[in-house]
């Protein structure tokens, strides 16, 4: 005799006859269920995102943070300007303590040409007179008289009353032969009435004190003066009087 499950017999025969329905419904729960949780994900990784970008609880703390820290690099402009002055008073302070160490000049100490008498016990005979006009015993007239006539006999040796160069030599139709000296500082020293055979040529250096010719009585306009030397000079090309200029005599 043949026992039967009842419970398993109904079972099969419900799956014989209803199983494709049940397996389509519990497809359908799965993919309902698929569904939720993939939506739950992106749901919270939204808010998760979005978080970390927005702050959400209005709370501004960041920003904050953000200005004490730019204003903590970036100085404002009154310390910026202190500190400037400040390295500025430092790097006044080593200069001074470094033009204060190296050694000064003093105006006393200029090296100024000294210049000498071109000849030997010159007494004055006619002074340098400037802007105005004297009488010439010669011509008769009033002129101006541009130098100092220095008496000296015929023959007197004339020397160069300070180191320079000899930039002309030449015969003048009123003055007679002359030499003229150019000097440092823009002077130039004029002797004129000279002997014709002068010692030094043009471009020659020249010593002070150095002979450069004697007293020869050639310039026509001063004839009627007693024997002397017409010594004249210029500045800048201006004439100055010789006697400015003169700070020691002539060495014999």
């Amino acid at each position: 005799m043949k026992i039967l499950n009842t419970k398993s017999g109904k079972f099969g025969h419900f799956m014989r006859k209803n199983g494709a329905f049940f397996v389509l419904a519990l497809v359908i729960a799965a993919t309902c269920v698929a569904i939720y949780a993939g939506a739950s994900q992106m749901r919270g990784g939204l808010f998760k995102d979005n978080s970390s970008e927005i702050n959400l609880s209005g709370d501004d703390s960041n920003w904050e943070n953000s200005q004490s820290i730019q204003q903590t690099e970036a100085p404002s402009s009154s310390s910026s300007q202190l500190s400037q002055q400040a390295q500025s008073s430092s790097s006044s302070k080593q200069s001074g303590s470094s033009e204060a160490s190296a050694p000064q000049l003093s105006s006393g100490a200029s090296q100024e040409q000294l210049f000498l008498l071109p000849v030997a016990n010159g007494e004055i005979l006619n002074k340098y007179s400037g802007n105005k006009p004297v009488k010439s015993k010669t011509m008769g007239d009033w002129r101006l008289h541009t130098g100092v006539d220095y008496a000296a006999a015929e023959g007197t040796t004339v020397k160069a009353s300070g180191d320079g160069t000899v930039s002309k030599v030449y015969s003048d139709e009123m003055w007679g032969t002359t030499v003229e000296i150019e000097h440092e500082g823009s002077v130039v020293t004029i002797y004129s009435s000279l002997a014709d055979n002068v010692f030094v040529k043009k471009g020659q250096k020249v010593e002070s004190g150095q002979a450069i010719a004697k007293v020869g009585n050639t310039a026509k306009v001063e004839l009627s003066e007693a024997s002397h030397l017409h010594f004249a000079v210029k500045k800048d090309g201006k004439y100055v009087d010789p006697e400015s200029i003169i700070t020691r005599p002539i060495k014999n």
